[in-house]
């Protein structure tokens, strides 16, 4: 599920503090990447949520920030739907390593692997030096653009 919330809530904050809630299913989202110039010309990449139904949108750019790539946001927006998918492992970072044990898919999928409990805490600065290289050259050449669309045959495109 993703939660958007609405601080403006149609003036209902500043009368009562209440703040909106917007909650629906992850499959509900569609992402997109907008591109703008910046003050040179140079174009600049935006990964955005967009509701499929609704008139809401989520700007990633916490997540991702603006690029003048758009690979960066292809491996986020996968990143994202390997994170929902609760029938796959939760992606291997080092932000999600202390978390592992708890989910029950990553949890019996590291058992099955054999993948250190401290896999990242333990690293040698080496070892993260190399990783960090190896992991920046494979977001860098990440490409969506040949995939099979599988929503093409669900959802009707405006453009």
């Amino acid at each position: 599920m993703v939660t958007i919330f609405d601080y403006d809530n149609m003036g209902e904050y500043k009368r009562s503090g209440t703040i909106g809630e917007f909650t629906y299913p992850f499959h509900e989202f569609d992402a997109y990447i907008s591109s703008g110039p910046d003050r040179q010309g140079l174009i600049w990449y935006q990964l955005h949520l967009v509701h499929r139904y609704h008139d809401l949108s989520i700007n990633l750019f916490p997540i991702v920030p603006k690029d003048s790539s758009m690979s960066p946001h292809f491996a986020a927006w996968d990143f994202l739907q390997n994170y929902m998918d609760i029938g796959r492992p939760l992606p291997d970072i080092p932000l999600f390593e202390k978390h592992r044990a708890n989910d029950p898919t990553t949890a019996a999928h590291d058992r099955r692997t054999g993948r250190p409990e401290r896999y990242w805490r333990d690293m040698d600065d080496k070892t993260w030096e190399a990783q960090l290289k190896q992991n920046l050259a494979r977001v860098n050449a990440y490409d969506i653009t040949g995939r099979l669309n599988l929503m093409d045959r669900h959802v009707r495109y405006a453009d």
